[in-house]
């Protein structure tokens, strides 16, 4: 397991991870073993736990991660560390500015490349466009796992339920 595994080494350690990373007490979530699938279902999900420690993933999750998910059909363990900061970088860059940036705008700056065997997705800058700098050279390869259940794609009561997080790997296609 790896090193953010301790943050959920006891009760309390648990209690202080949900409370440190905004997780309300209508989503759950448990460590994976390594021996677990990492596949979800369409009541829960899989995500890796450095995505919520250094990636910015909160719940609900936000509305540009998940419509960017939906749009791309990757599932959360298909994506690199590197593509969740970039996305919720652009989702908060938007909200503190007031700026209309989404996906599109993500995907002017940016294409979508998988590795050889297409199990893991990243965002590759296109030639002379950038939206978010500062970002490690090397994304790290997750290898501590949570799966999540509870209302984790959105807020509780909201009704309008406009993309599903796609929960089986599946290939992005052109974007």
């Amino acid at each position: 397991m790896g090193k953010y595994k301790c943050l959920l080494e006891s009760p309390g350690h648990i209690d202080a991870f949900r409370v440190a990373y905004n997780i309300p007490k209508n989503v759950e979530f448990r460590l994976l073993c390594s021996e677990e699938n990492l596949v979800g279902s369409p009541s829960s999900t899989v995500f890796p736990m450095v995505s919520i420690v250094e990636g910015g993933v909160r719940f609900p999750l936000d509305p540009l991660l998940l419509c960017f998910l939906h749009r791309l059909s990757l599932a959360p363990t298909q994506i690199s560390i590197n593509t969740f900061r970039i996305v919720n970088s652009v989702a908060e860059l938007a909200r503190r500015e007031s700026l209309p940036l989404g996906i599109e705008e993500i995907l002017f700056c940016y294409e979508i490349v998988g590795l050889g065997d297409g199990s893991l997705y990243y965002l590759r800058a296109r030639k002379g466009f950038k939206l978010i700098g500062g970002l490690p050279p090397k994304d790290k390869c997750p290898d501590d796992w949570l799966k999540i259940t509870g209302e984790y794609e959105y807020a509780l009561g909201t009704e309008v339920r406009a993309y599903r997080l796609p929960w089986k790997e599946s290939d992005p296609g052109p974007n």
